[in-house]
């Protein structure tokens, strides 16, 4: 998706728990991804490999025009264990945008 949309700014997710299971990174780092999108939205983490956390870190990873990563944990409460081990786990991934902050809700 992120290779035929060149000029997207913003994308948001709202679930795709287990849809990500075979996921593996694209060969060539999408341009919108390298130079555009500039936020993105998750709307629930559930914080297992089968989630969103190989995407997460990809695109912390590869995108360099960040501003703002958006984390929602759904029923898990931020000040819980689990919340706290999920927002460790996701603040120490590398990010390559200097300017890009984790916001988590």
């Amino acid at each position: 998706m992120l290779e035929r949309c060149p000029m997207l700014r913003v994308l948001t997710i709202n679930q795709c728990q287990g849809a990500l299971h075979a996921w593996t990174p694209p060969t060539n780092v999408p341009y919108c991804l390298a130079s555009q999108l500039s936020t993105v939205n998750f709307k629930t983490y559930h914080g297992t490999k089968d989630d969103l956390l190989e995407l997460i870190a990809y695109i912390l990873r590869e995108g360099l025009a960040l501003k703002s990563i958006s984390i929602g944990f759904g029923y898990v409460p931020l000040n819980s264990e689990q919340g706290q081990r999920m927002i460790n786990e996701l603040s120490h991934l590398p990010k390559d945008s200097k300017m890009c902050q984790l916001y988590f809700k």
